[in-house]
């Protein structure tokens, strides 16, 4: 017998199902199967405007956009390998890649408009859209294709019809094998760190280098905060550099990791936050403008490569394959909130507080028996899964106001299972 879904009593349905659903799964543990393919994930980007995660990964050259509110699944293979960087603007998705290339694709098409490159264009791992979102910068490693070259690239692309207006052969001399840098745009200037330790200003409109300052550090990744008027930049050595708009006056630096510090970000909605991660694994949240160390998280064994939020949610993601989920809400104190994996053509959500999951394909995920630590097969796991797997967990996870509770009823998503 189906439950009555429109009974006026709410909050009794909604604890009626949630203790069914409890009571089903004591004893039981839902895991994703060690056999499902991991391509770990290179860079989450958040677009708000469409409420969207878009995520590409490190070893496959699928970017894949997963609607938050309807928990659809789209991706596209643009590129010829990895994708290391990704923005979305003006319902467009640009990309970076391995391969030398940037691609500008439509958000609900998803159809490619401009294939952004050069023959002397080598590996691409970062992209920055100007101010006023009429260009974008690529940041490029042309040794790739020369070797006699001594420094990285940046190009200026116009985005209305791909053209490409300066090109920027950095200063300095590598300093290491592996390559690193990245760069961002601010108040017209062009704010550029390098693995040679160079940190050049570059004036948006005519190219022209306004200032450059040597580091003594292989210069990986760089923030901007426009509240503080500050620029963070980091590197290989794991040390957090904060300088004035001018990259000359070091107002503050901190051994912030053990390794490098992969990416450096600004809370959106709280700007007195700033998030580093790194290859040591380690994610750490820290108050602007003293740089003071809020809280530090072992995510991970394995390198960390990118760190995205939606709301007061934080998502990390690198080479182990999970995207791990923090609520950040309440500083210190943060709390995991759940895993989630997306691989191929689906994806799965783990939720860390109950035991419960949604996945896009449960042959994904298998059950095990607490007791004796036994996976289960069975019919009863096969009727499990298919009760328990529960859309509604992932979409309140991400609301940012809590929707009518029976919404989810009349949108074919909640009691999904029990109405199959």
């Amino acid at each position: 017998m189906l439950p009555d879904i429109f009974n006026t009593n709410q909050e009794f349905v909604l604890s009626r199902k949630k203790t069914f659903a409890g009571m089903l799964c004591e004893g039981y543990h839902f895991e994703i199967k060690n056999e499902i393919s991991n391509s770990g994930h290179r860079y989450i980007f958040y677009y708000k405007a469409e409420h969207s995660l878009i995520i590409s990964h490190i070893y496959s050259n699928r970017v894949h956009v997963l609607n938050l509110e309807t928990g659809k699944l789209r991706w596209f293979d643009h590129h010829g390998t990895t994708v290391r960087s990704v923005l979305a603007s003006n319902n467009e998705i640009v990309t970076a890649s391995w391969d030398g290339t940037v691609c500008v694709t439509g958000f609900e098409s998803l159809e490619l408009r401009l294939r952004l490159t050069e023959k002397e264009m080598g590996r691409c791992p970062w992209t920055a859209i100007s101010p006023a979102s009429d260009f974008v910068y690529s940041y490029s490693y042309d040794s790739d294709k020369n070797p006699a070259l001594t420094s990285n690239t940046v190009r200026k692309w116009r985005l209305s019809d791909g053209k490409l207006e300066k090109s920027l052969p950095l200063s300095g001399i590598h300093l290491s094998i592996r390559r690193c840098g990245s760069c961002e745009g601010y108040d017209n200037r062009l704010y550029v760190v390098s693995d040679t330790g160079n940190f050049d200003i570059y004036d948006c409109n005519t190219g022209i280098l306004l200032s450059e300052f040597y580091y003594h550090d292989h210069l990986q990744c760089i923030c901007i905060s426009h509240n503080f008027n500050l620029i963070a930049i980091a590197g290989t050595e794991g040390n957090i550099y904060l300088c004035d708009l001018s990259g000359q006056t070091i107002l503050q630096k901190r051994k912030a990791h053990m390794f490098d510090i992969s990416q450096l970000y600004i809370h959106p909605e709280r700007p007195e936050i700033m998030i580093s991660i790194s290859f040591d694994g380690e994610l750490k949240l820290w108050k602007l403008p003293e740089l003071e160390l809020l809280e530090s998280v072992e995510v991970s064994k394995d390198r960390l490569w990118t760190v995205s939020i939606v709301n007061d949610l934080l998502m990390t993601g690198g080479e182990d394959g999970d995207i791990r989920i923090f609520d950040i809400k309440t500083l210190p104190g943060i709390k995991l909130k759940g895993k989630l994996m997306i691989s191929g053509d689906s994806y799965t959500f783990l939720n860390a507080e109950l035991n419960s999951f949604y996945t896009s394909d449960l042959s994904r995920i298998q059950v095990r028996r607490i007791v004796d630590g036994i996976i289960i097969n069975d019919q009863f796991a096969e009727y499990l899964l298919n009760t328990t797997c529960d859309f509604k967990d992932f979409k309140d996870l991400f609301c940012s106001e809590r929707n009518d509770p029976l919404s989810f009823l009349t949108e074919n998503k909640g009691f999904y299972q029990i109405t199959q």
